[in-house]
C-alpha cells in the first residue's frame, strides 16, 4: 500500500466521523438535547443555539460528508474537499474559542482532525485541473 493511499484512507475515515459527530451535533442542538446554558448562549449569534447548529451543519458536518463520499468514491477531488474541510473545520474551532470564550476537550481534538484533513489532502498527489476541458468535467 503506498503512502498516498493510506493518506486517502485515512482521509476518509477522519472525515467521515468528524461527519457523523456535526451531523449528530447539529441534530441535538436542534432538538435541544445539548443546552449551552444562558451564559455561552448569550455570546452566539443572535444568542441562538439553532444557528449556531446550522452554522455547524455548513460549515463541519456538510464539508466533511463531501470529504468522505469522494473518497470513497476515489474522485481525484476529494484533495480539493479535504483541503476546504480541513481549514473550515480549523476556522470553526478559532471562530468557537473567540465567540463563546469556552473551552472543551473537543475543541483541540477537532482543530488536529482539521489539520490532519488539510495536510493529507494538500500533500497526496496531483492536483485535479482547475479549469478541465470541456466534455471532460465528471466526477469519478
Amino acid at each position: 500500500m503506498t503512502t498516498s493511499m493510506i493518506k486517502h484512507r485515512a482521509t476518509f475515515a477522519l472525515s467521515a466521523v468528524v461527519a457523523l459527530g456535526a451531523w449528530a451535533g447539529a441534530c441535538l442542538l436542534l432538538i435541544g438535547a445539548i443546552d449551552f446554558g444562558r451564559d455561552v448562549t448569550s455570546r452566539l449569534p443572535f444568542h441562538s443555539a439553532v444557528f449556531a447548529a446550522i452554522a455547524l451543519l455548513f460549515v463541519v458536518a456538510v464539508p466533511m460528508t463531501l470529504t468522505a463520499w469522494l473518497c470513497a468514491r476515489s474522485s481525484t477531488w476529494w484533495r480539493l474537499a479535504g483541503a476546504s474541510a480541513g481549514a473550515m473545520l480549523i476556522g470553526w474551532i478559532l471562530v468557537q474559542l473567540a465567540l463563546i470564550q469556552t473551552f472543551s476537550w473537543l475543541q483541540p481534538l477537532m482543530a488536529v482532525a482539521g489539520v490532519v484533513v488539510l495536510l493529507s489532502a494538500l500533500s497526496s498527489g496531483p492536483r485535479p485541473p482547475l479549469h478541465p476541458r470541456p466534455g471532460k468535467a465528471q466526477i469519478r
